[in-house]
């Protein structure tokens, strides 16, 4: 479980040997990651034209290792995004499942909720392409996670005042 006590993107992720957009890596050692790890943790920072994107993160592994939905989280820098996609990592592979559409208290700490949302199969290409890539197809799931403001409430529900989730939002 992450610890956090309230969250606020904090802009693009930052630059990492395999972070630039559609840096393919190998399918070879992506199966060894997932071999060795049970996943692997895809960062993607935004090109330079992407003004007002903000860099991304995402599972490779967790479908095919447990039969869970790939997981993805924006805006957080990558050591973060990474504890939280790794604490998704760790529910599924003690056998919970990642359902869309409700509430989970098992993700961060604080009594804070999170909401999974599916991601739109046709966005899969350009937002999971490493995935895609390894996958050699777009038939598995993928989720991205929403965030709550302070008062527990959620981009779609009345009375939600805080960081735009604007990105997230498409994607669903």
């Amino acid at each position: 479980m992450v610890q956090a006590v309230r969250f606020a993107h904090s802009g693009p992720a930052k630059a990492g040997p395999l972070t630039k957009r559609y840096t393919i890596m190998n399918t070879e050692k992506i199966a060894k990651a997932i071999q060795s790890h049970g996943w692997l943790c895809q960062h993607v920072t935004p090109m330079p034209w992407e003004k007002g994107k903000l860099g991304f993160s995402y599972t490779i592994g967790l479908f095919e290792k447990f039969k869970q939905p790939e997981i993805m989280v924006i805006g957080y820098e990558q050591d973060l995004s990474y504890r939280f996609l790794r604490s998704c990592y760790e529910l599924v592979s003690k056998g919970q499942n990642i359902v869309p559409d409700v509430r989970t208290k098992e993700v961060l700490a604080n009594d804070y909720d999170v909401v999974f949302k599916n991601i739109r199969k046709e966005l899969y290409p350009e937002q999971l392409g490493i995935a895609v890539n390894y996958y050699g197809h777009t038939d598995f799931p993928a989720l991205v996670i929403f965030w709550p403001d302070k008062n527990n409430l959620f981009p779609w529900e009345a009375g939600y005042d805080d960081i735009s989730q604007e990105q997230e939002l498409s994607l669903v």
